[in-house]
């Protein structure tokens, strides 16, 4: 029977948007300073240009770029001293005056240019706005919202220039050559944000979804192993494994089990980002093995405690509930838990290094995961194993979510052996608990 699921991207539209405001955030104020010193530099030069091309020097051309640098450098002077709170990072994109006045002023003096100048010059000054809109419109297209209103508010103005000064074809080149610049900064703009997003999707193998969205907006010029040092961290670890997976893989076919990986881990990462939005988190999979290293960047020991405990009760029985209701198979797994300082970052060999981490907790993770394997062995149960250290024990207490509680064992794997953790059983053991205690 073929797998009945639904199909999920591993990173969602809004991650594209967010990538994009970010980068948004970090370059804006970068692209405000640029925007206004080539708008300033390129008009000063134009000015002796003036006197080159048109042989009665039309006075009002020199005027208007006199005005121009004015503004332009007003506006410099303006963004010097309010620079602490232009460019201080917003949750939303908001449109900006100052990034947006050096190429609109540039439209609005060349569509002036236009209506006003002889014949002698008309075909001169209209290559000149063909120039104009193409440039302005595309060093704007990055920033979506400023190059809307570039094409807006020039559109808007030679509309009622052209019924004005009744010069209908003026208004009509003018408007084609806009929408032909606003459909070719769309692509543009387009590509530029699929372009990080790959970028951003592809670096995500090998770092945190945090580490990989900051290489991706900083155009991938980067060391990485600068970016993500192995660095002393304190992290939890989750190890699991599935149940019966060879035998899984022995009766079905290999496309209904590569089908079945796609949305167990779409729906893993699903909630991986919705409980861990800012990305603090690192999640390898090899076939039907995960493991997955909570951190946080200012290194708060209760709060990687509390969202990797959050994402183990949802792994425990959303996530199963979820890939199980949708499958015409058993699906089974169990989860180690184990928490201690490492060295975190990107490690291994010069050519395949990958994100790591080195340390104690990550051996016991997977040890404490054997010990669940182990246990379903003996215990009949419904539903996914937890077990986790002391350290993490301790914290359940102040998380209102495994409400069965959890039982001590001592336990009997290797390098691990007649070390005490504690075991958490879900609803469905309590049928078992009798059982349970005998063989504990």
């Amino acid at each position: 029977m073929k797998v009945n699921l639904d199909r999920y991207n591993l990173f969602f539209k809004k991650d594209i948007i967010d990538i994009y405001h970010s980068w948004i955030n970090i370059n804006k104020p970068l692209y405000i300073k640029y925007y206004n010193l080539i708008g300033l530099m390129i008009m000063s030069m134009l000015i002796p240009l003036d006197y080159i091309l048109y042989e009665n020097n039309y006075i009002f051309f020199t005027q208007f770029r006199i005005i121009y640098i004015s503004i332009i450098l007003l506006n410099l002077l303006y963004i010097q001293i309010n620079q602490k709170r232009l460019f201080e990072k917003k949750k939303i994109y908001r449109l900006n005056i100052n990034l947006l006045l050096p190429a609109l002023l540039y439209n609005i003096i060349y569509i002036s240019y236009l209506y006003n100048i002889s014949d002698n010059y008309y075909t001169l000054v209209l290559l000149a706005n063909f120039i104009t809109i193409i440039v302005t419109i595309m060093f704007a297209a990055k920033f979506w919202k400023e190059q809307y209103a570039i094409s807006t508010i020039s559109l808007v103005i030679i509309f009622f220039s052209s019924i004005y000064k009744g010069k209908y074809i003026d208004g009509f080149y003018l408007t084609v050559f806009h929408l032909i610049s606003f459909v070719s900064a769309y692509f543009f703009r387009r590509s530029f944000i699929l372009s990080m997003y790959e970028r951003y999707y592809h670096t995500a193998s090998l770092v945190p979804k945090n580490v990989a969205k900051h290489i991706a907006m900083t155009d991938g010029v980067i060391e990485l192993d600068k970016i993500f040092k192995p660095t002393k961290r304190f992290t939890v670890c989750l190890s699991s494994d599935w149940r019966n997976y060879q035998e899984l893989a022995s009766t079905k076919d290999p496309k209904y089990i590569e089908e079945l990986f796609q949305n167990f881990y779409n729906y893993v990462f699903e909630e991986l980002d919705r409980v861990m939005p800012e990305g603090n988190y690192y999640a390898d999979w090899t076939a039907d093995e995960l493991f997955i290293i909570f951190f946080d960047e200012e290194n708060n020991e209760n709060n990687i405690i509390k969202n990797a405990l959050t994402f183990s009760h949802v792994y425990a029985e959303k996530i199963f509930n979820k890939i199980n209701a949708n499958i015409d198979s058993k699906l089974m797994y169990d989860i180690g838990m184990a928490s201690g300082v490492g060295l975190l970052g990107l490690q291994g060999p010069e050519k395949l290094k990958k994100t790591t981490i080195t340390g104690e907790s990550a051996g016991t993770a997977k040890r404490l995961e054997t010990e669940a394997k182990n246990l379903r062995n003996d215990v009949n149960a419904a539903l996914p194993i937890l077990i986790v250290d002391e350290r993490l024990y301790e914290c359940t207490q102040d998380l209102n979510l495994f409400n069965q509680g959890f039982r001590e064992i001592i336990a009997i794997t290797k390098d691990i052996k007649n070390k005490n953790f504690y075991l958490w059983l879900n609803n469905d053991f309590k049928k078992n608990d009798k059982q349970l205690e005998i063989e504990l």
